[in-house]
């Protein structure tokens, strides 16, 4: 289920959007490079995640953007960013997103574009579910592995 299918969805959406800087949301509905900026999946230290598709063949994909507020260090995070993706391809492994793209937004900003994985965190699993029976927990743990 995505974020905006309910209108529980549509309040978390809502409430999240307001702890974003103004540079961020911005990007909604934009484009960077072939891909439109659909959706905010979540956010880190570095960079926002944004779920995205490719217009002409409808591919779903996530985008990580470098926070607004990072702007003045866009140089420096750029390079990491640029390392995450090479080391993200390098890996090759099942448990390891596919970066499929690397550019820059109109403002400076890089970011990075990856196969979209969609599914339910461990912590909402578990908040949702509770324990894990034993079967469950040694499937995750194996993928973790």
């Amino acid at each position: 289920m995505g974020v905006d299918d309910d209108n529980e969805g549509n309040a978390k959406t809502a409430l999240r959007r307001s702890a974003f800087d103004p540079d961020d949301l911005a990007l909604l509905g934009k484009r960077l490079g072939e891909y439109r900026v659909d959706d905010i999946v979540g956010v880190g230290g570095m960079g926002i995640v944004f779920k995205g598709e490719q217009p002409l063949i409808k591919k779903k994909v996530a985008i990580k953007v470098l926070k607004g507020s990072l702007a003045s260090e866009a140089q420096g995070g750029s390079s990491r960013l640029l390392e995450e993706a090479r080391v993200a391809n390098a890996v090759h492994h099942p448990g390891i997103v596919d970066v499929i793209g690397f550019g820059q937004a109109p403002d400076g900003r890089a970011y990075l574009v990856m196969e979209f994985l969609d599914g339910e965190p461990l912590d909402a699993r578990l908040a949702s579910k509770g324990r894990l029976d034993v079967l469950e927990t040694l499937r995750v743990l194996n993928d973790v592995l």
